[in-house]
């Protein structure tokens, strides 16, 4: 399998954190330095990001702007295995690199509007996450592992305008051969 480095493409992949949305502009500086420290580790490492740090630590510690590893030991989520590391003076410099980032270089804050779904779209959506919820229940996934609300969404806008609903970016294989037998 091919795998598609999705942060070359997108510049501030690090909004894609779980929990960004809730942030100011300060600690958004925070979080996309932590964010990338996170990933440089995980590359050097060869290990997924998660396995580094996860998502809502990486919030926590954007929230609280550590300056000393003292003050990362206190942060939530982040284990005692790193705060003994050196590692743990390459994040403290992240958090720091982000906390003084200038006002004018902050990442704005992005109020995000969802477009209103037509009727026909809504409920082709039902359809798609209803037979995805039975599939992830069967085989003991996260049912947003096999296909988002976004991509779900996606799909069912494609299907309703006559386009090729398999032909979202986001779609593996494998989530494909998962499920097209359950909704065509």
């Amino acid at each position: 399998m091919r795998w598609r480095d999705r942060s070359a493409e997108d510049p501030e992949a690090f909004r894609r954190t779980k929990g960004s949305k809730a942030l100011g502009s300060a600690a958004l500086a925070v979080l996309r330095e932590v964010w990338l420290w996170r990933d440089a580790t995980a590359r050097r490492r060869d290990r997924p990001p998660f396995k580094v740090l996860h998502d809502e630590t990486l919030v926590a510690l954007a929230k609280a702007a550590p300056e000393s590893i003292g003050a990362l030991a206190e942060v939530k989520g982040v284990p005692d295995s790193l705060v003994r590391s050196p590692a743990a003076a390459e994040l403290v410099d992240a958090a720091r690199r982000g906390a003084a980032c200038p006002e004018a270089e902050r990442p704005e804050v992005r109020v995000e509007v969802r477009e209103r779904l037509s009727a026909a779209v809504e409920t082709r959506v039902a359809r798609i996450k209803e037979r995805r919820d039975a599939i992830a229940l069967d085989l003991a996934l996260d049912p947003t592992a096999i296909a988002s609300r976004g991509v779900v969404e996606e799909m069912a806008k494609r299907w309703e305008a006559g386009d090729d609903p398999w032909s979202v970016p986001e779609l593996r294989g494998w989530q494909i051969g998962l499920l097209r037998p359950a909704i065509t």
